[in-house]
């Protein structure tokens, strides 16, 4: 499940919260977690390439600010952003590691498009 708080206001702060489940509906113990943010042809925005979570959990909340929020060209109203998270869990002791990726699409307005 993905869920934004707020609104994607141009370098505000949103949050975007990200929650795992396995087949079984139970909570993964996650053993790595990365996330990228992107437009939507997979330019990488404000160098947010690959960045680690460092206490990854099945439950987690990245917050984007500033210029993770930034239009990059000024005369448009909105732009399209994706946040991609990867992570990988072992679901049996001494199992192999499985991966698990999962998107988010929003949008960024500048103030005059939500007014």
């Amino acid at each position: 499940m993905i869920i934004l708080s707020g609104k994607a206001v141009e370098k505000s702060s949103v949050g975007i919260k990200f929650t795992f489940t396995k087949e079984d509906g139970t909570s993964p113990v996650i053993d790595s977690m990365t996330w990228t943010l992107t437009d939507m042809a997979g330019t990488v925005i404000n160098e947010r390439n690959a960045i680690v979570v460092t206490s990854p959990t099945a439950e987690q909340t990245i917050i984007l600010s500033g210029n993770d929020l930034a239009l990059t060209n000024q005369t448009n109203e909105y732009e399209w952003r994706v946040l991609t998270v990867e992570a990988m869990y072992t679901p049996v002791s001494g199992g192999s590691s499985i991966p698990i990726r999962e998107s988010a699409r929003f949008v960024v307005t500048n103030l005059v498009a939500i007014t």
